[in-house]
């Protein structure tokens, strides 16, 4: 998980009221102010997440080239009829994603 989502989240908590706060398969758990059960944080706190949420210049960058390169891989794959370019493009832009990556 981000550092910014869990961030959100945990800020999301305090100011509602939820308590103890954890990460289940991929999805945040608290419990709502006087439950005895956890449940999943509401979908809609994690919309406005996403909703708030500016790409920095440098993401927006990779992003292009990974977008490009993939453009390009799969034109001069089709021209020169040979796989190897889209093999080439799919591991830059493995290693761009990797580079993205918060974890």
């Amino acid at each position: 998980m981000p550092k910014a989502l869990t961030d959100f989240v945990s800020r999301w908590c305090q100011e509602n009221g939820w308590t103890d706060l954890f990460v289940d398969h991929c999805e945040f758990w608290a419990f709502p102010p006087g439950a005895v059960m956890p449940l999943p944080i509401p979908a809609d706190v994690m919309a406005g997440y996403i909703s708030t949420r500016q790409l920095p210049r440098q993401e927006k960058l990779l992003y292009g080239v990974a977008i490009g390169v993939a453009a390009i891989a799969a034109t001069l794959s089709f021209s020169i009829k040979s796989p190897m370019p889209l093999v080439l493009a799919f591991g830059l832009c493995a290693l761009l994603i990797a580079r993205l990556d918060d974890d």
